[in-house]
């Protein structure tokens, strides 16, 4: 079963890293694709929604309420 998973998805491997399981890193690449759309939003018109200040925080609400990536 490994090996298939493996053969499948050649980034298994990466697992979490430093987040607690795979969907959190899941999360971070869609992140990564989508133009850091959920660490640095813009409003439409381009601008950040963010001030300067606040650029090493990341706000997020706990929708699902439980453990696992999705809340990470």
């Amino acid at each position: 079963m490994r090996r298939a998973r493996t053969r499948a998805n050649p980034y298994e491997m990466i697992r979490g890293v430093f987040f607690l399981n795979r969907a959190a890193m899941k999360m971070a690449n869609m992140d990564f694709v989508f133009d850091r759309m959920f660490t640095n939003p813009l409003d439409s018109s381009g601008k950040p929604l963010l001030k300067e200040s606040d650029i090493d925080l990341l706000y997020f609400a706990d929708v699902c309420a439980g453990p696992g990536g999705f809340s990470e």
